[in-house]
C-alpha cells in the first residue's frame, strides 16, 4: 500500500472561525489583544509597550499588522539605532519586557477560549480529515485511490490554543501511530514553550551593524545584538521540523497568513513543491470574484520563496505553480467539508 505523509499547517484563522462559529464574545485577533494589552500593561517602563503605543507609525498600522512583525521591528530598531559609544540595547531587561508581554498575551487567551469550547469542538474534524480532497478538485484527480493510500497526518498548529487540537481527536478515531499534532511556537499549558518573533531575523545580526573603534566595546554590542535576535529568531527551534518537511508529499495550508513573520517555512515548502509535493492553500478573501488574478499573486509569493527562482527556466516555473492549488472562501462562500464548522454549536446553547 502506498504510503502519503501529509502536512496540515493551521493559523489563527481557524481559531476565528470556530470560535465565531461558537459565538464566542471575544476572538483570538491582533487587534482584539492590543487592546487588552493597553488597559491590563500596567508597566509604562516595558519598551515594547513604549514602541506599540507611543510610536505614532506602529499606532497607526499594527491594527491590521501582524504583531510578530511589528515585535521584530521594535527590536530591530533598537539593534539598529544602538551604537557603539552609546550602546543603548540591555538584552536583560528587553528580555525581561518581552516575558512580560509573553505573559499578558497568555491571560489574554485564557479569557478567550475557554473550557466550554474546547468540549464542543472537540472531535468533529477527524472524521472529516480527508474531507480536503473534495475542495481541491485538480489535486483529488491525481489522488483518486484513496482506499489504497496509507495517510499519516502531521498537524502543525501554530496557535498558542487547543481548539485545533480539540477538533482533530477524539477517542474512537485514527490511529495515533498516523496522526501527530505538533505546536511549533509552543502552547499556553506550557507558558515557556511560547515563541513570538519572526524567522527572518538576519537583518537584526551583529555584522549588520558593524562598528568602529574600541573592540572591547565592539564585542559587547554584538553579545548584546546576537541575545535580541535570538529573542526573537524562531527558526532556531525547528532543526526537527525540517526533517518532517522534507518527507511531506502534501501541505495544506489553513488560517494562516504567508508574509515575512514566518519566513523559513515558505521557502522550506516552496521547495519541496519544486520538488514534487503538492500545496494546498485555503484562502479567506472578501472578494473572490477575481479569483484568477490573486491565485497567481498567492502563488508568486511561494514561488519567490526559492533561492533559486531567477535561475528557473518557464517549464519549471509551470511545473512549480501546478503544485499549487486554491480554494477561496468567504462568509457568503462558506466551505462545505473540512474546516466548515457548520455543526458547532455550545452544548448550553
Amino acid at each position: 500500500m502506498e504510503k502519503k505523509n501529509i502536512m496540515f499547517l493551521i493559523g489563527n484563522g481557524f481559531d476565528i472561525g470556530a470560535l465565531s462559529a461558537l459565538g464566542a464574545p471575544h476572538l483570538t485577533t491582533y487587534s482584539q489583544f492590543y487592546k487588552y494589552l493597553s488597559f491590563y500593561c500596567l508597566n509604562s517602563n516595558n519598551e515594547i509597550y513604549k514602541a506599540l503605543f507611543e510610536s505614532k507609525t506602529v499606532v497607526r498600522d499594527f491594527w491590521g499588522k501582524d504583531f510578530e512583525e511589528i515585535l521584530y521591528e521594535i527590536f530591530r530598531n533598537k539593534a539598529a539605532t544602538a551604537s557603539v559609544n552609546h550602546p543603548d540595547i540591555d538584552a536583560t531587561t528587553l528580555q525581561a519586557d518581552y516575558e512580560e508581554i509573553q505573559t499578558l498575551f497568555l491571560n489574554f487567551v485564557n479569557t478567550v477560549v475557554l473550557p466550554e469550547h474546547l468540549m464542543t469542538i472537540y472531535g468533529k474534524g477527524i472524521n472529516e480529515i480527508k474531507s480536503y480532497l473534495k475542495d481541491f478538485p485538480k489535486y483529488s484527480k491525481k489522488n483518486i485511490n484513496i482506499n489504497d493510500v496509507d495517510f499519516a497526518y502531521n498537524i502543525f498548529n501554530f496557535n498558542y490554543t487547543t481548539l485545533v487540537d480539540n477538533y482533530f481527536i477524539n477517542d474512537n478515531s485514527i490511529d495515533v501511530n498516523n496522526l501527530s499534532i505538533i505546536h511549533p511556537h509552543g502552547t499556553y499549558y506550557v507558558p515557556k514553550s511560547i515563541l513570538f518573533g519572526v524567522t527572518d531575523a538576519e537583518k537584526g545580526h551583529p555584522e549588520n551593524y558593524p562598528g568602529g573603534g574600541n573592540h572591547q566595546r565592539q564585542r559587547k554590542r554584538e553579545r548584546n545584538i546576537t541575545k535580541v535576535v535570538e529573542t526573537i529568531d524562531k527558526s532556531i527551534h525547528y532543526k526537527n521540523c525540517e526533517e518532517i518537511i522534507k518527507t511531506t508529499n502534501t501541505f495544506v495550508i489553513f488560517g494562516h497568513s504567508i508574509g515575512n513573520s514566518d519566513k523559513w517555512w515558505w521557502e522550506k515548502i516552496a521547495e519541496q513543491v519544486n520538488n514534487g509535493s503538492d500545496l494546498l492553500l485555503y484562502w479567506f478573501d472578501n472578494d473572490i470574484s477575481n479569483q484568477s488574478d490573486k491565485e497567481k499573486e498567492l502563488k508568486k509569493l511561494f514561488f519567490e520563496n526559492l533561492s533559486d527562482y531567477k535561475e528557473l527556466s518557464d517549464e519549471d516555473k509551470d511545473i512549480f505553480y501546478n503544485g499549487i492549488e486554491i480554494c477561496f472562501f468567504n462568509e457568503k462562500n462558506p466551505l462545505d467539508n473540512l474546516f466548515n464548522f457548520k455543526d458547532i454549536k455550545l452544548l448550553n446553547k
